[in-house]
């Protein structure tokens, strides 16, 4: 008999599978038994004419397309930030070129392809994971769920992931300019929706069950699912969600906001108030508008999460508004949800900040202002939220890493999760796990420093495994993802994972040691929560 989490399940045979979908035939390669196909087209041209617009779905073709290569990317500023210099060696796993590498990859606003990984082309009616890549909505690709072969190897998965539009091609509101483009603020999540739609129709002829399909996103990723439960055309495309330190607020932002954002790049464009401003927004390059948009000259490379920001917006079509944080429309009440973050997200981004900290400078440093503190640090509240951390160091940190876990816990990255968590449990009608890292592993740029980072888990929950003393760590949260997109319930033979509830906060820890706390970092969310404004609890 065959058993989960051994290298067992890949069945396929043929050096080049072929599988017939909707639109066409298509050939793919074989990764050691898994049929792996790269770019496969779920929606049409999205260039020209048809910027801005929701998606349609590919036309078909004729003979059998050649799926063995990446597909399009969506047009970013730089290099997807999944692969880039920071990010790139955890979410390759050392190993890049099994990904298709990054110089195999090209930019493109035609993106609308996705990748299928699986290990059987037969009717094995297998549980199938959506991977949503993250990036924010900015940057990213699907070029992570090629390399989660061994993944669905060991479990038994199909695995998706899906390149969508991202940014100004992605969430541009011109409703206010033109009602043909009400919903332009959401067609990247639109994209998302259609492409769930091809899982739908074609994903059984990959051995997949369309009747079980797990998102499954971090950062960014996670953000995009929380909008997808909130959107009514998305329902009854999935079953169950994973939310990796990305938890969301749908609706709270508007198009009215996103108006001006659309108004100040016009300005930048030399366009505002000229009568034919939508037109010569589609005449413009894809890149030169992006790069206006950023505020940075031709072949300057930005800096992630810097320039205007575009992302989805309440415009009662697809998101409905709200002024509720964490709110759980009806679309959302029956999902089963996994939820959680990491103890030191922001160190990903500001991890230098940590350099030179001491406990006679790390006060002075707070009231200095740092760089994506959410807290207002002041005389009055500093030594209360140094003596709570200090209190709550479990695990003996440095200063320098206090320093990051206190930035971290002043935002939505880490406590974020919990929110979601109690929302999902007190108005919901499924079952809701929660869970936090605490593992401290090599620092995505910084040499010599151990801390947990923002998403360096999400490669590891896919078997991708950068170093081989993460190995049982990986093997354990990928055999409790994959357990989760099966059944609903996480739990393994090794280590049961009670349901989270609004009086039973139970949480599952990972560290160099699982185990469950029942809310595990109230102590350091209550002291934020505090001192900081309601707004700096979502993204």
């Amino acid at each position: 008999m065959k058993t989960y989490g051994e290298p067992v399940f890949g069945t396929v045979k043929e050096p080049w599978p072929v599988v017939e979908t909707t639109g066409g035939k298509i050939v793919g390669e074989n990764r050691d038994g898994i049929a792996v196909f790269r770019g496969i087209p779920y929606g049409g041209p999205v260039d020209r004419e048809k910027r801005w617009l929701p998606p349609v779905k590919a036309k078909s073709w004729d003979g059998v397309k050649d799926c063995t290569r990446n597909g399009p990317i969506a047009i970013q500023m730089g290099e997807s930030i999944s692969i880039s210099k920071n990010f790139g060696f955890y979410y390759s796993g050392g190993h890049p070129e099994k990904f298709g590498a990054a110089k195999y990859e090209t930019q493109n606003e035609n993106c609308l392809v996705l990748n299928v990984l699986t290990p059987g082309i037969d009717n094995g009616k297998r549980p199938v994971i959506f991977y949503i890549h993250g990036g924010g909505y900015s940057s990213g690709t699907g070029t992570t769920g090629i390399g989660t072969d061994v993944f669905s190897r060991e479990q038994d998965i199909v695995m998706v992931s899906v390149n969508h539009r991202l940014d100004i091609m992605g969430y541009l509101y011109l409703g206010h300019l033109d009602e043909k483009y009400a919903q332009s603020a959401n067609v990247g999540l639109l994209d998302l929706v259609l492409a769930l739609t091809w899982v739908r129709n074609n994903i059984s002829r990959f051995g997949g069950d369309p009747d079980n399909v797990t998102l499954c996103g971090e950062s960014g990723g996670g953000s995009k699912i929380c909008h997808l439960m909130a959107m009514t055309c998305a329902r009854g495309l999935f079953r169950r969600v994973i939310v990796e330190s990305g938890s969301a607020s749908p609706g709270i932002r508007t198009v009215q906001d996103s108006a001006k954002t659309t108004d100040i790049l016009l300005e930048r464009l030399g366009l505002k108030g000229d009568p034919d401003v939508i037109e010569k927004l589609k005449a413009l390059p894809a890149q030169y508008i992006l790069e206006k948009a950023k505020g940075v000259e031709p072949g300057q490379e930005a800096v992630f999460g810097e320039g205007l920001a575009f992302s989805p917006a309440a415009d009662d079509i697809i998101i409905m508004k709200t002024d509720t944080l964490y709110n759980v429309p009806k679309t959302a009440k029956d999902i089963d949800l996994l939820v959680g973050s990491s103890e030191d997200e922001m160190a990903a981004f500001v991890g230098e900040l940590a350099l030179g900290v001491t406990e006679e400078n790390i006060r002075e440093k707070l009231l200095g202002g740092l760089p994506r503190l959410s807290v207002n640090v002041t005389e009055d509240n500093v030594d209360e939220i140094l003596e709570v951390f200090r209190e709550n160091n479990r695990k003996h940190d440095d200063p320098g890493h206090m320093l990051i876990k206190i930035i971290s816990a002043s935002g939505a990255l880490t406590s974020g999760a919990f929110y979601q968590a109690m929302a999902q449990a007190e108005k919901g009608n499924a079952r809701v796990y929660r869970y936090f890292n605490r593992l401290d592993v090599p620092h995505n740029y910084i040499e010599g420093m151990k801390i947990c980072w923002h998403t360096f888990d999400t490669p590891l929950f896919f078997r991708i495994v950068p170093y081989e003393y993460l190995e049982d760590y990986s093997r354990k949260t990928s055999a409790m993802w994959a357990q989760f997109a099966r059944c609903g319930d996480p739990s393994t033979k090794e280590y049961a994972w009670p349901e989270f509830d609004i009086v039973n906060r139970y949480t599952m820890v990972f560290d160099t040691e699982f185990h469950v706390e029942e809310d595990p970092n109230r102590a350091e969310r209550k002291i934020m929560e505090k001192y900081t404004d309601a707004e700096n609890r979502t993204m």
